[in-house]
């Protein structure tokens, strides 16, 4: 069996890593949906011998504390029923906050108008690291208006992370 397991080496572990990641998301979109709230982004991650199941959860006006809590409450059965994880995990379910992290296109283009901070895989101009406001993410471009006025346009794939940046 181990012999079977080394061969697979990364590739074979990337694919259960696939595999599980979708049996989470489709588990968890019916509860999270099912309840009257959104499934903004999951991820599960592994590292040894423990495992993080993390919901972001929202609604219109906001998710609040409780919300969270009713579908851990909701959820947390199902995966151990489902035993979808194949270690021990922690499950935790959150808000995507007022400074949420931006995944998809379609949360980029979901924001437009808004401030935010983009790190690429890559650096663009000598710079990995822009703030500015989205002016729209569509067709795999990111168009950001820096504060000096220029208009940034960014090949998405560079995009590495994204989080909305809070305006007071």
């Amino acid at each position: 069996m181990k012999k079977e397991r080394s061969r697979a080496g990364k590739d074979g572990a990337g694919k259960m890593q696939l595999a599980i990641r979708e049996r989470l998301s489709a588990l968890a979109q019916g509860v999270v949906t099912g309840m009257g709230f959104e499934l903004y982004h999951l991820d599960y991650q592994q590292a040894g011998g423990r495992a993080v199941v993390r919901l972001y959860v929202d609604k219109e006006g906001g998710i609040r504390l409780d919300d969270c809590e009713a579908v851990s409450r909701r959820l947390g059965p199902l995966l151990d029923a489902e035993d979808i994880v194949p270690t021990s995990y922690v499950l935790e379910v959150s808000s995507p906050g007022l400074d949420r992290p931006l995944f998809r296109e379609e949360d980029y283009e979901r924001f437009a108008g808004h401030a935010a901070r983009v790190t690429l895989f890559e650096p663009v101009d000598g710079h990995r690291r822009f703030a500015g406001r989205i002016v729209s993410c569509a067709g795999g471009l990111l168009q950001l208006a820096l504060p000096d006025g220029k208009q940034l346009v960014l090949p998405f794939s560079k995009v590495a992370t994204g989080r909305l940046e809070l305006e007071l």
